[in-house]
């Protein structure tokens, strides 16, 4: 008996090394070594080892960011509230993809301290989440790469009557997989809208 209350405990502590965690719509998994904290209302998941290496998930809101003047407000805000500083950012790019309007800019990119902030938001017909992530090293950047890889958004299903007040959806969003596409700083690349 004591033998199968062992294998037991085992399973379950094997389970939850592997377990994926919920904030809002997004799914996400922390890396062995990194710790997690909330710094306002956001999700700020750290390497302890290395402070200037995090990612920072904004909590999921009943808005939509559509405009670029709505991103950047909302990146000066998050900027300030975790701290970062706020350095003229570069162009803002606008992507629609299955059903998502996608924001997204390079904030800095210092070399040769290799100091790179880049935030992207994720609106569909009825809510926005986002991110703000912050590398100091090409490491810590492949390490970030790695978190999106098997980062999952789920968009909350669409409500069965429609309001006739509410604009109606531009399309509806499907679940996003593998965010590195949309998180990685491309030059003049991709098919932006502006």
């Amino acid at each position: 008996m004591k033998t199968l209350a062992i294998a037991c405990l085992i399973l379950v502590l094997t389970g939850n090394l592997f377990a994926q965690n919920k904030f809002g719509i997004l799914t996400y998994q922390i890396p062995d070594h990194w710790e997690v904290a909330e710094v306002s209302d956001n999700l700020v998941l750290f390497n302890p080892a290395n402070p200037g290496c995090r990612i920072a998930f904004f909590p999921t809101t009943q808005t939509i960011i559509d405009t670029e003047e709505e991103f950047l407000e909302l990146g000066s805000q998050k900027i300030n509230e975790l701290g970062s500083q706020n350095f003229t950012h570069y162009p803002v790019e606008k992507i629609e993809q299955e059903g998502w309007i996608i924001f997204r800019t390079l904030i800095a990119h210092n070399n040769p301290q290799y100091n790179l902030i880049f935030m992207i938001t994720l609106s569909n017909s009825n809510e926005t989440t986002g991110f703000l992530y912050e590398a100091n090293s090409g490491a810590c950047n492949d390490e970030i790469m790695q978190v999106l890889s098997i980062l999952d958004i789920q968009p909350t299903p669409e409500p069965t009557v429609q309001d006739p007040t509410k604009p109606q959806p531009k399309g509806k969003a499907k679940p996003m997989k593998d965010l590195r596409r949309v998180a990685e700083p491309q030059k003049g690349k991709g098919k932006g809208k502006n």
